[in-house]
């Protein structure tokens, strides 16, 4: 299975942004829905990924604050106007996918 440690892959989930971001997203593990706006802490999506979709539909560049917990996703990162993705060490990212990256980035 594969498995990514947010402290140790953290360069590998970031697209570089520039310092000013276009809109920010919350993501939680334990207390988050991909029915929330996400843009609140207080209302966070589930999965990082639909973050990630939604920072794609919004111009300039975005973050995604992740909060502690296990995530079985497999991510695909196509945000052309930058993406930084931030969370603490008790990230972790583990490939609902297995035989597939857990991380993918789209953008050529």
């Amino acid at each position: 299975m594969k498995c990514v440690h947010w402290m140790y892959c953290c360069l590998a989930i970031v697209v570089i942004a520039a310092s000013a971001h276009g809109a920010t997203f919350f993501v939680d593990a334990g207390a988050g829905s991909d029915s929330n706006a996400g843009t609140a802490a207080a209302k966070p999506f589930l999965a990082i990924q639909k973050a990630i979709d939604e920072a794609a539909l919004r111009p300039g560049p975005d973050l995604i604050q992740i909060a502690e917990g296990e995530y079985r996703e497999n991510l695909t990162i196509s945000d052309a106007d930058g993406l930084t993705l931030s969370g603490s060490s008790g990230v972790i990212v583990v490939a609902a996918n297995a035989s597939d990256d857990v991380i993918k980035n789209i953008l050529g």
